[in-house]
């Protein structure tokens, strides 16, 4: 039995022994204190952007009391306390590789945006800030910022692609929860009008919103304040509310946003029209010209009696009149809205397999037959719509 006593104590003290070696190898998370970015050794020396391979900067991994993956997020700005600053890209190694293509980038931003610099006014040499920012990679706990080191002489070439004029527009608002894929319809490219995009939309009473060119919060989103100028031409009621549109007088819409360059600014012309659709081309109803003659094309000089009825709700249908005549194969059933300064085909769109779709800016759409009598409905919340 004593021999017994003994093994069993043996046994017991082992395993309160690796117990606690397994106690002690569990890691604890410290927060970091210091975090230190290195001066380069050639600080004070010009950096020529244009004709560098590569700028290494470095740094000390933070102590967050066991190793880990590290996230080193870089910044630079123009001003030693670190303000208006803009973030060059995010590292895996406390050994940062910078492209000097990227670092041209965001100092180009920078001068552009804070200095009003223009493409003229490159190459320059100016000074330069940065620091790092430093988080788990897993977690994004341990965030923790650097000392600020001065680059003292960057020659910096403009490094800015061209600006160019949208080919998307996306609305977000309150009538979906500002959420962007929720909310947002694709705007319409313009044929023959790269400028000019549009959409025909329904808005609830007191609704506000904004319009990007991404479905995204990316700081390039516009309101109210930001447009250059915003036209009410069917008495929407539209003002600024905290920077973003707000309508007095919802129901639909047709809205289109002309968009110009100056210098590499995009300026925005917001325009609100009824909600104006129109049936044209043989199955419309014929207009007498000034000889006396009867002409169904009348696309560009609409008329009343081709105006289809206008929903009161979100998710009704815009109705044609009865079509007038039979459409042969080479006329077709041939639809559109009407924006100042466009021709009836620049904004032209059919029905195909009960789905709505925009020329925009390709070629002749193929033909819809319909028969007299017949009429075309339109759905432009779903973007469907039948001949029947």
């Amino acid at each position: 039995m004593k021999r017994i006593y003994i093994l069993a104590s043996l046994l017991l003290g082992a395993a309160v022994i690796t117990s606690c070696d397994k106690t002690d190898k569990t890691p604890v998370f410290t927060e970091p204190t210091e975090f230190v970015l290195n001066t380069p050794a050639y600080a004070g020396a010009e950096y020529d952007l244009a004709n560098s391979e590569v700028i290494t900067l470095t740094c000390s991994q933070p102590d967050y009391g066991f190793t880990a993956g590290v996230d080193y997020t870089l910044n630079l700005s123009l001003n030693e306390d670190m303000s208006e600053a803009i973030a060059v890209g995010t590292y895996n190694s406390a050994t940062l590789e910078v492209d000097p293509e990227t670092l041209a980038i965001t100092a180009t931003t920078l001068l552009t945006t804070y200095q009003a610099k223009e493409e003229k006014d490159f190459p320059l040499v100016t000074a330069l800030y940065a620091n790092i920012t430093a988080k788990l990679t897993n977690s994004g706990k341990g965030e923790i910022t650097s000392n600020t080191i001065k680059l003292e002489k960057v020659k910096v070439h403009f490094a800015l692609p061209p600006v160019e004029l949208p080919k998307k527009l996306y609305m977000v608002g309150s009538d979906c929860n500002w959420d962007w894929n929720s909310c947002s319809k694709s705007f319409v490219e313009t044929n023959s009008h790269p400028e000019l995009l549009w959409r025909l939309l329904w808005f609830s009473d007191g609704a506000t919103f904004k319009f990007n060119m991404e479905q995204a919060w990316d700081n390039n989103e516009f309101g109210y304040e930001k447009a250059a100028a915003v036209v009410d031409n069917a008495g929407a009621g539209l003002s600024n509310s905290e920077g973003n549109f707000k309508i007095d007088n919802g129901g639909w819409y047709l809205v289109h946003v002309a968009t110009e360059i100056d210098g590499r600014k995009l300026l925005h012309t917001v325009t609100f029209d009824k909600p104006n659709v129109y049936l044209t081309g043989t199955v419309s109803h014929a207009f007498t010209k000034d000889d006396g003659t009867l002409d169904y094309w009348t696309g560009n000089n609409p008329i009343e009696a081709n105006l289809f009825t206008v929903p009161e709700t979100a998710d009704g249908d815009f109705i044609s009149p009865a079509f007038s005549a039979n459409a042969a194969a080479d006329s077709g059933v041939r639809a559109h809205v009407k924006i100042e300064g466009c021709e009836w085909w620049h904004t032209e769109f059919m029905v195909f397999s009960n789905k709505i779709e925009y020329r925009g800016t390709g070629g002749d759409q193929p033909r819809v037959t319909g028969a007299q009598g017949q009429k075309l409905y339109l759905n432009f919340s779903t973007d469907t719509g039948k001949i029947e």
